[in-house]
């Protein structure tokens, strides 16, 4: 390495009092030694912060702070705007890293001289692993457009890797315009690709780093709510500004409307049919602007999703 920056974890904390041992734990083994860590508790009412303040005794180099609850967007901006870091790193609460994320991150950044370095994560569902590694070279070189196709890339395993906003080390100086959305769901749907937009080049390790934690009651795991519609929002916001910067956009435009069909097939089960069909009407108004400009595979899904949406309905799959 070329020098020892100060480099800023920001943990957003709520309620996890099962999970953050693991998570502070993996904190305090990190390699990379100077660090200040920032745990942001965000109106937690277990015992989720007193666990945190046990561990952290005599290591100066752990914060918390309280706040009233406001949602993880509200609590990540709040670390952002106290640290001091050079370089940010987000970990989720309920999450654990290995001992060289962050080294082997920084150490990766500054070896391909990009502004954000990416990592592959690691599913973890009770006891049983799922990896995310990519069909990529160890390390790669990416342009904020490659990002952004590899947002809907989940064939090869970039999909997750590169929308959410942890298992990555960002330049600070990227949020001067950038912070998360206040109160929205899929908060990382609105941020993350503004932050590729941002940068010049960015860099992925081939190298499984962070476990990513499903559980009961976490966001990722929980029930469709009407709350869910936030995507939408994020991905139309996201049209407009790729569309602004004159980005080719069929590859957005054929992921927003798998996202419509899956946000239609939903709401219909939950009964709520005149939004449903007012989401279909938004699928159908795009149809043959996408459908024309896509491959024979995209088009024989969308038509499976036109007029067969059942058959196509897990989100996990809408990329595909």
């Amino acid at each position: 390495m070329k020098n020892n920056p100060l480099i800023s974890v920001i943990v957003p904390i709520y309620n996890v009092e099962n999970y953050i041992e693991e998570c502070v734990i993996s904190i305090k083994n990190q390699t990379y030694k100077n660090i200040e860590v920032l745990l942001i508790d965000d109106g937690s009412v277990d015992n989720s912060v007193d666990i945190a303040s046990k561990l952290i005794i005599n290591d100066d180099r752990f914060k918390i702070f309280n706040k009233k609850n406001g949602g993880l967007s509200d609590a990540r901006n709040f670390g952002i705007d106290v640290s001091n870091g050079e370089y940010i790193v987000f970990i989720d609460s309920d999450d654990y890293v290995m001992d060289s994320f962050i080294y082997d991150l920084y150490n990766t950044l500054v070896k391909l001289n990009v502004e954000i370095c990416v990592t592959s994560l690691k599913y973890k569902k009770d006891m049983n692993f799922k990896s995310i590694i990519c069909d990529s070279q160890f390390c790669t070189v990416f342009s904020p457009f490659e990002c952004i196709e590899k947002l809907y890339d989940n064939n090869n395993g970039y999909s997750l890797n590169f929308t959410v906003s942890h298992g990555k080390i960002f330049e600070k100086k990227l949020f001067k315009n950038i912070r998360f959305p206040f109160g929205k769901l899929h908060e990382d749907e609105y941020t993350t690709y503004k932050l590729y937009l941002a940068a010049n080049k960015v860099g992925y390790l081939n190298k499984e780093l962070y476990v990513y934690r499903v559980r009961k009651g976490s966001i990722v795991n929980s029930k469709y709510s009407l709350k869910n519609l936030d995507s939408i929002e994020a991905f139309e916001e996201r049209i407009n500004i790729l569309k602004s910067k004159q980005y080719p956009l069929i590859s957005t435009y054929y992921a927003y409307m798998c996202l419509l069909s899956y946000h239609s097939f939903s709401l219909r089960k939950i009964n709520e049919i005149k939004l449903s069909k007012i989401v279909k009407n938004k699928f159908n108004k795009n149809f043959f602007r996408v459908f024309l400009n896509v491959s024979l595979k995209r088009k024989i899904k969308l038509l499976i999703l036109k007029f067969n949406d059942k058959v196509y309905h897990s989100k996990q799959n809408y990329f595909n």
